[in-house]
């Protein structure tokens, strides 16, 4: 996921539903984050399935990127 700025000026041209998605995005997020947050709190299964399910999720993105990027120079040769 690339770094994205955004000038306060252009923040207003934003439809709602983009910045519904994207707030979407963060809630998802901050929620697989908040999982490894302190790891002495795992204590049972419950925690752990959640943590499990984020790296799944995680290491599938990094696919789809991996080939998205192979893809890219491919066609760029």
């Amino acid at each position: 996921m690339a770094d994205v700025q955004l000038l306060p000026a252009e923040l207003t041209s934003l439809s709602g539903s983009y910045i519904s998605c994207v707030l979407c995005c963060l809630v998802k997020a901050q929620k697989r984050l908040s999982y490894w947050s302190d790891l002495d709190k795992v204590d049972n299964i419950d925690r752990i399935r959640p943590m499990e399910q984020s790296l799944t999720e995680t290491l599938h993105r990094i696919r789809i990127h991996k080939e998205n990027d192979t893809k890219l120079h491919m066609m760029n040769i």
